[in-house]
């Protein structure tokens, strides 16, 4: 156990059971498991499947807490000011075995705020539910810009604008104006056994059922 220069010039190694397990290069980047490294951190390890190179954990059990990551793009300031604008959040939830949600979070505040869990703008919780601007996310995908409606039945995709009954969701497919905009309705035999097709040269719309056409409407008639 212990450091020594491996000849390489201006390089420092570290050591335990007679193994070397850290570096810092000619370039002050520091690796561990690899004896080259290209940044300033760079961790490598043997490839295993599901293997993990970084543990960042609370040592809170507390319902709510959490153990994050956090991320800046911009150098030290002069008034000790973190600014920390984007984070990984892990949240501790109810129930054995540390299971929790997983948020990413950003703040866009021109101030010296730094970003906290409230900001979270993506969520994935313990059922692998991912909620957009919310974060009890009630459908597989759930898109929410302000509501508390839950998702109705076996709901895969939920997308909420508000529960107040004069506000608008909208979905828009945009292509190119000499393109096709469509919808399919799939099943495990057939990938467009229903759906609505709409042209944008002609300015048609075509519905399709039992993978024929059975309605068009061309020029807006």
């Amino acid at each position: 156990t212990g450091m020594f220069n491996p000849n390489l010039g201006n390089t420092l190694a570290f050591t335990t059971a007679a193994t070397e397990r850290m570096r810092i290069d000619s370039a002050g980047n520091v690796g561990i498991g690899t004896t080259a490294p290209q940044k300033k951190l760079h961790i490598e390890g043997t490839g295993a499947a599901s293997e993990m190179q970084i543990l960042a954990s609370s040592a809170s059990d507390t319902v709510g807490h959490t153990a994050g990551i956090g991320l800046r793009a911009e150098g030290g300031e002069a008034d000790s000011a973190l600014r920390i604008k984007g984070a990984i959040f892990f949240e501790r939830e109810a129930g054995s075995f540390g299971t929790g949600k997983m948020h990413l979070a950003v703040n866009g505040a021109q101030s010296n705020d730094s970003v906290t869990l409230a900001e979270a703008a993506l969520t994935i919780n313990d059922d692998r539910d991912v909620g957009i601007g919310t974060t009890s996310p009630g459908a597989k995908l759930e898109v929410n810009s302000g509501g508390s409606t839950d998702a109705q039945g076996d709901t895969d995709l939920l997308v909420q604008h508000s529960s107040a009954a004069s506000t608008t969701a909208q979905i828009q497919i945009l292509a190119g104006n000499t393109g096709y905009s469509n919808i399919y309705l799939s099943d495990t035999d057939s990938y467009s056994i229903g759906g609505f097709i709409y042209n944008h040269t002609n300015n048609s719309l075509t519905t399709r059922v039992v993978n024929q056409e059975r309605m068009h409407i061309s020029g807006g008639r």
